[in-house]
């Protein structure tokens, strides 16, 4: 199932936030940063996000970006 002949992986940010990987199923860790802009009005965030190939690494893997229409926003 990891080689380039048999079936596809999808390491899309909103399913590596779901999924147990990094920290457990949808909860903040050490990997998932989860971000609320609407909680401030000069919200700014600086970090360094790094990829999957990069892990186990101190930085986050993907974040998530809450908003208040139930809709979020997920980077990785």
């Amino acid at each position: 199932l990891y080689s380039d002949d048999v079936g596809r992986m999808c390491f899309n940010p909103a399913k590596n936030w779901q999924l147990q990987w990094y920290g457990g199923v949808g909860t903040k860790s050490q990997h998932k940063l989860s971000l609320e802009p609407l909680d401030s009005n000069l919200f700014s965030w600086s970090g360094t996000l790094i990829g999957i190939a990069d892990y186990p690494s101190d930085h986050p893997i993907v974040v998530k970006i809450n908003s208040n229409t139930g809709t979020a926003l997920f980077v990785g």
